[in-house]
């Protein structure tokens, strides 16, 4: 039994690697264009690809005196993230406010994110221009999905709006002062300060794949952070997230032409096998460039993407099955950062053989051959004891 264990181990993993060979090469899709900055995150970060994180509106605290209807500068709408694979680079998003109007950084929502107005004054507060000392803006990850968080990019508690940076999460409480070490190789580019015309704050991190405690793990976690000290009795914004992705693989078989599609099914050589293969976006989060293999290269068409929540996508093909056949199918796509999701499923048609035919006398007398070379043996002994006995 173990030996048969280690073939059956063996014959898996060849077929895993012939998959692999096949995945790799099978015509790639093109991959979309990353976002172009404009400053406004609604319009730069669409499509395919884009992982958007919403966080609730009106969740940041406000002083009595705030005129009815103020929206602060650091109610987070939502982050939005985008891994361009090509360039090795996420694309940042972070999306303020539940109109227009609202400008990151402006932190009494008067329009100017420099100015402050005569009631956040009277309440002892300062409205900083250039996201000045003390406003931050960051957005933190954990790479390797152990609890702690690994890198933070952004604008500290330290610097205004030109000392962007990306750095090793100190391991702070609190976001403005979780900046540690800089890292310049993964420091990329920016928006322009957020402004009425360009109200959102964006910026990349580059050579993703490089950053500390990267493990390419499929869980991938990250939070967002805006608020100032000096705005006195104006709130500030957390956002916490954590992306699951997950797919799933299902591959049946109809052998009997009953419509019963299961796992394994029994028919007769020269049926028509009904094969069928449906995946699923398990997860919490959209998967792209997703692609569908088999063992016994079945064509599967191109890539394709599935969003959260989205109906499962189904192949269906039919072949003649002559012999007993165990299939699997393997399927492949990305998380919205970059990390592979993989799964395989199989699915076996047994042959039997049709009563009263020529295959069933075959196997009729191959099993009763045993028991008439036991009866013809006996017959043999019992005649030389019949002769035996008479000569006596």
């Amino acid at each position: 039994m173990k030996g048969t264990s280690n073939i059956r181990k063996t014959l898996l993993g060849l077929l895993i690697t012939l998959a692999m060979v096949v995945f790799m090469t099978m015509p790639m899709p093109v991959l979309a264009q990353p976002p172009v900055f404009t400053g406004n995150v609604e319009t730069d970060f669409t499509g395919a690809g884009v992982l958007i994180i919403p966080d609730p509106i009106g969740d940041v605290g406000l002083p009595i005196n705030a005129p009815l209807g103020t929206i602060s500068g650091w109610d987070i709408k939502d982050l939005r993230l985008y891994y361009y694979a090509a360039g090795d680079t996420m694309y940042v998003g972070i999306n303020v406010g539940a109109n227009a109007s609202t400008i990151l950084g402006d932190a009494d929502g008067n329009g100017d994110p420099g100015g402050t107005s005569a009631w956040l004054a009277t309440n002892g507060g300062t409205d900083l221009a250039d996201l000045g000392s003390s406003e931050t803006a960051a957005v933190f990850f954990d790479l390797d999905s152990d609890g702690t968080y690994d890198v933070i990019a952004g604008i500290s508690g330290s610097v205004d709006y030109s000392g962007f940076s990306v750095n090793i999460f100190a391991g702070s409480f609190f976001p403005p002062y979780n900046f540690g070490t800089s890292l310049p190789g993964n420091t990329g580019s920016k928006s322009s300060n957020p402004n009425a015309s360009e109200p959102d704050l964006e910026f990349t991190i580059t050579n993703w794949s490089t950053l500390p405690q990267q493990d390419g793990d499929s869980v991938f976690c990250v939070g967002a952070f805006l608020g100032s000290l000096e705005d006195d009795g104006i709130g500030e914004d957390f956002l916490y997230y954590c992306e699951e992705p997950c797919i799933d693989i299902e591959k049946t078989v109809d052998c009997n032409n009953d419509t019963v599609f299961l796992d394994e099914d029994w028919g007769t050589a020269g049926d028509t096998g009904h094969w069928k293969v449906v995946v699923t976006n398990c997860g919490n989060c959209n998967l792209t460039n997703i692609m569908v293999t088999d063992d016994n290269g079945h064509d599967f068409g191109p890539a394709f993407n599935l969003s959260v929540g989205a109906p499962p996508v189904e192949f269906n093909y039919d072949t003649v099955v002559d012999v007993t056949t165990t299939n699997w199918a393997y399927v492949l796509g990305y998380a919205p950062t970059g990390a592979p999701v993989t799964d395989e499923d199989w699915a076996t048609n047994y042959i039997t053989h049709e009563v009263g035919g020529a295959a069933f006398l075959v196997d009729k007398w191959g099993l009763m051959a045993p028991w008439a070379a036991l009866l013809g043996c006996a017959g043999i002994v019992a005649l030389i004891m019949l002769r035996k006995r008479r000569q006596a």
